[in-house]
């Protein structure tokens, strides 16, 4: 029999959409709700669903994460806290021969690596991609499963639905190449005695999309961006010594545009330099009167603003993480540390954000090990947080 808690269904087959259709209109002005939302193709040329702008939505996500200090420690904590401290099996159900195969799984899961880092690294990825990517290695026989893998997500795309299921998934180390090797592995289903080798794909949420797993984080992506940014932003300031951009004003229009470059390219070797990012605008008019008015962003309340963006871009990061207990990541709240409400704060963000995961992920274990006969109730074993009112706390 089939779990279905590992297959995605849908009723009806999706048709390839037309390309046109996710165009934007082009302005000044861009404010569509749809920006960076990952591109979903299903085209008839290949066997996959193509997944963001050049089949490389997965870069963009890790992209976020490198570069931007707040979201890429949240994900860090959260992953490693749905992970747990460790974990528990109750085994008194299994026979001593059948203690000895569920402790070679434990320590040897994919050959190499023990049950606590396969773990660490399907929580990192549910929180990171919003998907885990599992590869099952059958017996010879299909009695067993002799091996289980992490796979990353960022090599896997979903093949196409074929009667309501999705049939197989691909690998690619390197899926811009359209050279690169790509490997068919079929769908995991346990009535499939053919293929030794199958994949689970297990998605964290399908909102937007009908392939392709989405994190918690999804809406906030654009804060996430905007933090990365406002950092190449200041740091272009400070390596001009925060002098603003310069407008020049020329009331005596030059007769031909030759003579206008050449005056534009005068200033910007004088003015710019070879390694600064200095902004120049060369205004010509043929007077005064026609001379447009334009007025520069000042840089001497700098400090003010990027007080008030930072705070604008943490809350909505947090927001969009579901965070109730910033304190917990590195984000000093000034007065909620060790607060009344304190721990009906961690109790929330257990409950609904923690715990599912690892609900997910001790479901998916237990199912697996049952599958080897292992009738077995692995647990994961929650952290431990001591207030500073002598409470503890589990998650």
């Amino acid at each position: 029999m089939a779990f279905n808690f590992f297959n995605l269904n849908k009723e009806t087959k999706v048709e390839p959409k037309n390309d046109s259709e996710n165009n934007l209109t082009e302005s000044f002005f861009n404010f569509s709700t749809n920006h960076n939302l990952p591109k979903i193709t299903e085209s008839n040329q290949y066997d996959w669903i193509s997944y963001g702008d050049n089949n490389d939505y997965p870069s963009y996500l890790e992209d976020l994460y490198s570069n931007s200090p707040t979201h890429q420690g949240i994900v860090d904590t959260k992953s490693l806290i749905v992970a747990g401290d460790s974990y528990t099996v109750d085994d008194t159900l299994i026979s001593e021969e059948q203690k000895l195969l569920l402790n070679q799984m434990l320590n040897y899961i994919d050959g190499k690596n023990d049950i606590e880092h396969f773990i660490t690294t399907i929580a990192k990825d549910f929180e990171l991609y919003g998907a885990m990517a599992i590869e099952v290695i059958w017996s010879l026989d299909f009695t067993k499963i002799v091996k289980i893998n992490r796979i990353s997500p960022k090599y896997i795309r979903s093949g196409k639905f074929v009667d309501g299921n999705i049939e197989a998934y691909f690998y690619s180390r390197k899926w811009t190449d359209r050279k690169s090797e790509k490997i068919r592995i079929p769908s995991f289903d346990v009535n499939n005695k053919e293929d030794a080798r199958q994949l689970l794909y297990i998605p964290l949420q399908l909102i937007q999309n009908e392939y392709y797993g989405e994190a918690q984080y999804f809406a906030t992506r654009n804060w996430i961006d905007l933090e990365a940014q406002t950092g190449i932003y200041y740091r272009s300031l400070l390596d001009n010594g925060f002098n603003p951009s310069v407008i020049f004003k020329f009331y005596n229009k030059p007769k031909t545009v030759d003579a206008e470059e050449i005056i534009v390219k005068g200033l910007k070797k004088s003015f710019m330099g070879v390694k600064t990012n200095n902004k120049m605008v060369a205004v010509f008019s043929n007077n005064k009167e026609t001379a447009p008015d334009i007025i520069p962003i000042e840089v001497s309340n700098i400090d003010k603003q990027f007080v008030i963006i930072a705070g604008q871009v943490s809350e909505k990061i947090l927001i969009g993480h579901r965070i109730t207990t910033p304190e917990l990541f590195g984000i000093s709240i000034p007065g909620q540390l060790g607060s009344g409400d304190f721990n009906v704060k961690i109790d929330a963000f257990t409950k609904f954000v923690i715990r599912p995961n690892q609900a997910v992920i001790e479901r998916l274990i237990n199912k697996l090990f049952k599958l080897n006969g292992l009738s077995i109730n692995f647990k994961i074993t929650p952290y431990t947080l001591t207030t500073n009112t002598n409470t503890n706390t589990n998650f």
